[in-house]
């Protein structure tokens, strides 16, 4: 962390990471990776992100997780979001975070399955995803990777966002930044120019969706990056004859090039889309408040099976012991850094074992609390 920046305290839970088995791979994320987890005592799933401290610690990204962690913490409230339950981070080699288990997989999913979506089943998802980005955005949090592989399907049927890596919360609301990221497909020019930009990309980001949806694929699509970032500079679009004109007009107002045009950055923010002919009689406050009746909901007559059922488990269950293992020389190398960050205390920490995820060398089996500069997390 910065010498000149004030210590900040989580109060996220501890939780005891022995007590959960650890299998397939759900996410890569940006910094650590999201899997599928059993509790051991009573069998209940859940999800666990890892993230590996030798590379936090060699790429200097200690400030970077920390914000990932303060944005985790806020957004636990509200009812888009997985419930973060604890952190681990006593471990030698990693840090872990738990979350509540979202059972009907990724968004994408639902999308190649359908191939595209009706009109009213696009109206619900989209109208979803804003309420999403309203809570986000009143709480000065651009999203910047809004895309369907980003969100997953509840038990109720409505969508949360798991990984929030690429979010970023500005300190005001007219605040820029200017980071090169995100998804190609849905990158608001603004990015690609490198303009500097804050909320309007992730209503850019909406509207791609909102066309993908009705049409299948993504307004701009090509195998290569490059054409794509010209096809969105040019605006290079193409209705199908037989999409909704409504649609058709909200998907316009909102990929403009001009973020101060855009729909949802105007005077009257995100109402300019809820207020839209698209959305008559649309019943916001009952979407609001979850009573509204999603197109999708996960069947539950299987529950051992329904992980695989809604989650692609050929492509991701992968090894994780080959994924997490490290080399003797990197866990040395590791194990000299944290030496260098100790101070005059010397209590050890009874490190948390027996973790199927891990497959610890014996050097790096204890570890000062003074050495490691997670411990305070």
């Amino acid at each position: 962390m910065s010498a000149n920046m004030p210590k900040r305290l989580l109060t996220i839970p501890l939780f005891n990471l022995s007590e959960y088995i650890i299998n397939h791979y759900i996410h890569y994320g940006r910094f650590g990776n999201f899997h599928y987890s059993i509790q051991k005592r009573d069998n209940k799933n859940f999800f666990i992100k890892v993230y590996k401290k030798s590379v936090i610690l060699e790429k200097k990204l200690f400030d970077k997780i920390l914000h990932e962690l303060e944005i985790y913490e806020k957004l636990t409230t509200s009812l888009f979001f997985p419930k973060i339950l604890g952190i681990s981070s006593n471990d030698p080699k990693y840090i872990c975070l738990l979350f509540d288990y979202i059972p009907g997989g990724k968004f994408r999913r639902l999308l190649n399955e359908k191939k595209k979506l009706s009109l009213e089943q696009s109206k619900f998802y989209i109208a979803n995803i804003l309420a999403i980005l309203e809570y986000l955005h009143k709480n000065n949090i651009v999203y910047r990777d809004l895309k369907p592989d980003n969100l997953l399907i509840k038990e109720n049927g409505y969508l949360s966002i798991l990984d929030i890596s690429y979010a970023k919360e500005l300190r005001h609301f007219k605040d820029l930044t200017y980071t090169l990221c995100g998804t190609p497909n849905y990158l608001a020019p603004e990015i690609i120019l490198n303009k500097g930009y804050n909320f309007s990309v992730d209503f850019w980001s909406l509207g791609v969706m909102l066309y993908e949806m009705l049409v299948g694929k993504d307004p701009y699509h090509h195998h290569d990056p490059m054409i794509i970032y010209q096809n969105i500079l040019k605006n290079r679009m193409n209705f199908p004859k037989v999409i909704d004109r409504d649609a058709k007009s909200l998907i316009n107002h909102l990929l403009v090039q001009d973020p101060n045009k855009r729909f949802g950055c105007l005077k009257s923010g995100i109402s300019d889309i809820r207020n839209h002919r698209l959305y008559n009689d649309f019943r916001w406050r009952k979407l609001n408040d979850n009573s509204l009746e999603a197109p999708f909901k996960p069947d539950f007559e299987d529950e051992k099976a329904i992980f695989s059922k809604y989650y692609d488990v050929e492509k991701i269950n992968v090894k994780i012991k080959e994924k997490y293992d490290i080399s003797k020389e990197e866990s040395e190398r590791i194990k000299k850094e944290l030496q260098e960050n100790k101070n005059a205390k010397t209590k050890k920490v009874n490190l948390i074992e027996g973790i199927e995820i891990i497959d610890s060398d014996t050097e790096a089996k204890e570890i000062l609390e003074s050495e490691d500069p997670f411990i305070d997390w």
